[in-house]
């Protein structure tokens, strides 16, 4: 007896596609399992469905049960921030830290965890991931409008900060000391402005001041 060949018929999700067409998996395997995963950082929380059989119009009948169903799982990186106490050595539990941890201080500490933690080689894909992630992201969050040399390693992403951490404090400490005069220069006008009115037409209304 022999068994038919199973083509791309097989599979809708791109992963198992891509694995039938790289011939990584045999005609007569069966597919490998799937978890879908979803990493939310919004600002809010999640409230998108969470099964693609609730995108899809309903089907009559005995036809219900031929609409495609998917579930995936949500990570929803703001809510365990807000609701969870991470973990200890655990490197996405220290993603979701530096996600919300825009202070350089905290960014070198956790870098230099994930510098010493994912030395093996098997993570090399990942560390390369996150030296993108960080010259294209977190360095761009943490001194917006700033030209920062970009970094090859997670060495040097450590080093830069360590180099960097006090000017850049140093920087927001008189930026937000600039930031504030200006608010009271401002009030101050205002005050010089409202009290010979005051004093002449009175008291004033709050949509007049």
């Amino acid at each position: 007896m022999t068994r038919q060949k199973r083509t791309d018929n097989r599979a809708t999700s791109p992963i198992l596609l891509d694995l039938i067409k790289s011939k990584a998996i045999t005609d007569l395997q069966e597919l490998p399992q799937v978890f879908p995963v979803v990493v939310y950082n919004g600002e809010g929380r999640w409230w998108a469905a969470r099964d693609l059989a609730d995108l899809i119009e309903p089907l009559p009948g005995g036809l219900a049960r031929c609409r495609p169903s998917q579930k995936h799982w949500v990570i929803d990186e703001g809510q365990l921030a807000r609701e969870t106490t991470l973990p200890e050595n655990n490197s996405f539990a220290d993603l979701i830290r530096l996600e919300a941890s825009p202070e350089p201080e905290a960014m070198r500490q956790i870098f230099a965890i994930l510098s010493q933690r994912l030395q093996d080689p098997r993570y090399a894909s990942l560390r390369r991931a996150l030296v993108v992630w960080f010259n294209r992201v977190l360095i761009k969050r943490l001194v917006p409008g700033t030209q920062v040399p970009e970094v090859n390693d997670l060495q040097e992403i450590n080093n830069m900060l360590a180099e960097r951490v006090v000017q850049w404090t140093e920087q927001w400490k008189y930026e937000g000391l600039q930031q504030g005069l200006q608010q009271d220069l401002h009030q101050e006008a205002v005050n010089m402005l409202e009290r010979p009115i005051t004093r002449r037409f009175g008291p004033l209304r709050d949509e007049t001041r």
